[in-house]
């Protein structure tokens, strides 16, 4: 081929072709009848005839295989590098066009009850993005609609909407700290108090996020890593609590594994020049995996927050602990701080630190938010509370004091001494009952020796008998979860066995089969066969029934944050999933 080699004709039919570029490289003879991708055409450069769509000039240009056509010769390798990006930028800027067009689309707003709200999401489609990070549009969707509604069933006047007032309540409310105290913390509004101190940590999530879906998504990348690592960059449900934190642990866990990644040899195929969205993407993954500061702080982010979502996990129970509540977070705000303030170098005592106090405030805030005189009262007729052995174990700095010394506590138990005990009899007896329960006259050898180590509802059956309104109220409350979710997810069972295809049911015949399914599943997990055999961890997709054609790992989202099944390995997944951005060896 001559130097003067052209890089496109000079006719201007390209025009019309810019979203397929590699027509304007052929000469468009003839058209089939009736319309369609089918045409004659004449290469440009060998001058050769074909009848065939678009696939047939990329193939012959492009000089790709398995496309039914023979590759042009009579192309210089400059040009045919010229002629593969114009193609490359081509693809990119309308997979671009087809996700702004798939996100403006999920944002259009379906009435409730629509047949439409039934459909199964799409396998892999993004939930959201920078424009919903940016203009929170389906949350002001949902509450433009809630508002709506409260206006048509009540009657009001339109122009409520204007009075200052209304608009000042809902300013209020829009203002208000998220409720979810890990949720302030990792994603902070711009107008919000925290944004300035928690920033990083929002960058710091993204970047987890952005190597795990780079990963997953692309199949070289996951072949690579699968290579080095028995662990699984699993997905993590977004309805289990702190899951950015969970994925956030699992990276630090295959640290290593992704370091040997990007120094395989095969990685180098993303070339560092590459100007494609998987090339640009590799480079930044590459950076971030190499750089000691990206791993720095995300230690310090995994430390810190332990004792939150260690917390978060003992109260996500249904075990009796709604008198350990009180304790538990005043512990776990005092390991907050102490973990910031060695990080910081500042003195427990004395220092301060700016960070701590604004994520102290969030913490604070949630508590404010949740805490109940229940709280205080259970937290009251714990035994073990009273002991010296367990008031000089607090192991922080931080001097511990029995319940009826607490400020906080005696206010809150006796609001709820008035609210339980309305007689004002039985009011007076529960206060004297209290009184010597907190002094001597329980302080024999052996009450005493129990108060620590016996169980507390043992306790209170063994030596409460003379304090009956005490002792009833203790075998009530010390009995008590702390948390709702083992009814949420009696509810997330309910709403998969009476569906929308299944709506006839009785409800009692429903809560049988709920109570069946919740206890089957109990019963299996322990039994051997649950962790060894071919039913081994069967129901590890949780109430995900519609389970044909997945891979184990697109089941195993609830397995990341239950501690038995977070160290498994999936020896079963073949090596090279799905190849989801075609790359091949």
């Amino acid at each position: 081929m001559s130097s003067s080699q052209s890089l496109r004709p000079s006719t201007t039919q390209g025009a019309r072709f810019d979203d397929k570029p590699l027509w304007n490289h052929v000469q468009v003879v003839n058209l089939a009848d009736g319309g369609g991708g089918i045409r004659t055409w004449v290469c440009n450069y060998c001058n050769k005839r074909v009848v065939g769509s678009y696939t047939k000039v990329k193939g012959h240009l492009l000089r790709l295989p398995h496309h039914n056509v023979e590759g042009c010769l009579s192309i210089s390798n400059e040009v045919l590098e010229a002629i593969r990006k114009e193609h490359e930028a081509a693809e990119a800027k309308k997979a671009q066009l087809a996700l702004n067009a798939r996100k403006k689309a999920e944002y259009v707003t379906i009435p409730e009850g629509s047949d439409l709200l039934q459909q199964k999401k799409r396998k892999g489609m993004a939930t959201g993005g920078a424009l919903t990070d940016a203009f929170n549009v389906a949350q002001r969707d949902v509450a433009d609609k809630d508002c709506a509604r409260m206006f048509y069933a009540s009657g009001l006047a339109f122009n409520l909407a204007r009075s200052p007032y209304f608009r000042k309540y809902s300013l209020t409310l829009a203002n208000s700290s998220l409720n979810l105290a890990l949720k302030s913390i990792c994603e902070p509004g711009e107008k919000t108090p925290q944004y300035a101190q928690c920033k990083w940590i929002s960058d710091l999530i993204k970047q987890v996020q952005d190597i795990r879906n780079f990963v997953l998504n692309h199949g070289k990348a996951n072949y690579i890593f699968n290579h080095y690592s028995n662990l699984k960059l699993l997905s993590v449900a977004e309805t289990r609590f702190a899951s950015s934190f969970i994925m956030a642990k699992r990276l630090r866990e295959v640290k290593t594994s992704l370091e040997k990644m990007v120094m395989d040899a095969s990685w180098k195929t993303y070339r560092a020049d590459g100007n494609t969205l998987a090339e640009t993407k590799a480079r930044e993954v590459k950076k971030c995996i190499v750089d000691d500061t990206f791993w720095d702080q995300l230690d310090y982010l995994l430390s810190f927050t332990e004792p939150i979502i260690d917390m978060l996990r003992i109260a996500d129970t249904d075990s009796p602990i709604l008198h350990l509540i009180y304790d538990i977070w005043d512990t776990m705000i005092e390991n907050v701080k102490k973990r910031k303030f060695e990080h910081e170098g500042e003195d427990m005592e004395f220092g301060k630190s700016d960070f701590f106090d604004v994520v102290h405030q969030i913490l604070e805030s949630r508590w404010n938010k949740s805490n109940t005189p229940l709280h205080c009262m259970a937290h009251s007729l714990f035994p073990k509370y009273y002991c010296d052995a367990w008031l000089n174990s607090g192991g922080i700095g931080v001097a511990r004091i029995s319940p009826h010394e607490d400020h906080e506590v005696s206010l809150n138990r006796s609001k709820c001494f008035k609210r339980l005990f309305p007689n004002e009899s039985d009011l007076r007896k529960a206060y004297s009952e209290y009184g010597a329960f907190s002094s001597d006259y329980f302080c024999q050898a052996h009450v005493i020796s129990a108060r620590m180590f016996e169980e507390p509802i043992s306790w209170w059956a063994n030596h409460g008998a003379s304090t009956p309104l005490l002792q009833a109220l203790a075998f009530k409350l010390l009995s008590q979860p702390a948390s709702s979710s083992c009814c949420e997810r009696n509810w997330s069972t309910y709403s998969v066995i009476e569906s929308v295809k299944r709506n006839r049911l009785a409800t009692s015949r429903a809560e049988d089969l709920v109570f069946v399914h919740c206890n089957l599943r109990l019963l299996s997990r322990k039994s051997k066969e649950y962790t060894e055999g071919p039913s081994k961890y069967w129901d590890i997709s949780g109430d995900q029934f519609d389970i044909e054609g997945q891979e184990v790992a697109e089941l195993a989202q609830l397995s990341l944050d239950e501690p038995e099944l977070e160290r498994m390995t999936f020896q079963d997944v073949q090596a090279g999933e799905e190849q989801l951005d075609g790359d091949e060896f």
